[in-house]
């Protein structure tokens, strides 16, 4: 398959190799560099060899995708709300938003695009994003003034999102408000960990409530209101507070088992509670169950509910 891609004017002056390796990361910039210097890529119809060449605004490059298997995914979302401007799908807790990395098409922007069915939503894009092993409510555009309304509304802290989290540890405070800033991980090798009061810190804060503890298994079931939308927030919030979620390979353990699990091609991975007990989820339990925003074209309000899913919902049964 031929992917031609048109350069956009944010990527002006950038040199090929840097758009191929930042724009297309399926591959490293290492494999792009072989493709370049084999002569796979086209810059503009005809055969580019020099990986240092500027781009232009308009410039076409295009190269021939290799048949590989995108990872597993669980594909098993559902539409849970629809109009003429606005999509909104329940997401599983084992699937991308956008493609990333190898998962050129195991991704929920990629299936609505071109595998829905009965029929496809060509355009659509997404207003927020979870993790890939987030589940819950996602919001998608079919229109990009919505989008950019909508966009301006997350900007402003205009939509509001409730999740329940299933976490690791007991509280001594039922309600609280965690509002310390979120920045990069200075101290990990993990270039996408964050921490509270890391580098380029931005304001965080996410509002939270205990619903439910167990002290035998050392498990407590939050609720969680964020009213900023970092990266991770939720996740690094909860573990600064000596509560990391359930399941949760990046905060949830040390970083050299984190490494360890990554570097054996992420083989199976299981948490386990205050006993020692297996915590029976493979992912990191944490679900959207609600968002609530004023419509931007009807102007009224739309709240749109998710319910647990059954793997969150038998550990919190366990409890």
């Amino acid at each position: 398959m031929t992917v031609t891609s048109r350069i956009p004017g944010n990527y002006k002056y950038t040199e090929i190799i840097d758009y191929l390796s930042r724009r297309f990361t399926y591959f490293s910039r290492l494999e792009w560099l072989e493709r370049v210097e084999e002569g796979k890529i086209l810059l503009n119809g005809k055969v580019n060899l020099d990986s240092h060449i500027m781009l232009a605004v308009g410039d076409e490059v295009s190269y021939e995708m290799p048949e590989f298997q995108d990872p597993p995914a669980d594909l098993n979302y559902s539409i849970i709300h629809e109009d003429e401007w606005i999509v909104a799908v329940n997401k599983p807790g084992n699937l991308l938003v956008h493609k990333s990395g190898k998962s050129f098409r195991s991704n929920l922007v990629y299936q609505l695009r071109y595998c829905h069915k009965p029929a496809t939503y060509p355009g659509i894009d997404a207003i927020n994003r979870l993790d890939r092993e987030t589940s819950g409510i996602v919001l998608l555009s079919k229109d990009k003034s919505c989008l950019r309304i909508m966009n301006e509304y997350l900007a402003a802290h205009g939509i509001k999102k409730e999740y329940i989290a299933v976490a690791k540890g007991i509280s001594q405070k039922k309600t609280w408000i965690e509002s310390s800033p979120i920045g990069r991980d200075e101290k990990s090798a993990v270039k996408y960990r964050f921490c509270v009061n890391g580098i380029d810190c931005k304001e965080a804060e996410t509002g939270f409530e205990i619903l439910q503890s167990s002290t035998t298994m050392g498990i407590s079931v939050v609720r969680a209101l964020p009213i900023t939308g970092r990266t991770h927030q939720i996740r690094v919030h909860l573990a600064a507070a000596g509560l990391p979620i359930a399941g949760d390979k990046l905060y949830g353990m040390s970083e050299e088992k984190f490494l360890a699990w990554r570097n054996n091609e992420q083989s199976d991975f299981s948490d386990v509670d205050k006993k020692g007990d297996k915590i029976k989820i493979n992912r990191q339990a944490l679900h959207c169950t609600s968002i609530k925003f004023i419509h931007p074209v009807t102007k009224k309000e739309v709240l749109i509910e998710a319910p647990l899913p059954q793997d969150m919902q038998e550990l919190i049964n366990s409890l």
